[in-house]
């Protein structure tokens, strides 16, 4: 299960990293737009909905590091273990 969390983890890391490219590279596109006295409204929205995007999954990214990870069985019994003897 932990290796489970780690490797969503990296992999939504990964996502996330790729979402901030594509926004920095939309908001260039956006910034070319209006220096040419061009209306960049359809990419406005494609930058807003990247932008909205990225933060959500950053946010859940973020829970998912601040979760305590769950002991397995092993860790589990050693807990029990040292209890007892306790």
């Amino acid at each position: 299960m932990v290796r489970n969390a780690l490797r969503d983890a990296e992999m939504l890391e990964q996502y996330v990293n790729y979402l901030q490219t594509r926004v920095a590279k939309q908001q260039a596109v956006v910034a070319q737009l209006r220096e040419c006295g061009l209306d960049p409204h359809e990419d406005q929205v494609v930058l807003d909905n990247l932008e909205g995007a990225t933060e959500a999954l950053a946010q859940q990214l973020n829970q998912l590091r601040a979760q305590p990870a769950q002991p397995g069985v092993a860790e589990r019994r050693t807990a029990t273990l040292h209890h007892a003897v306790a």
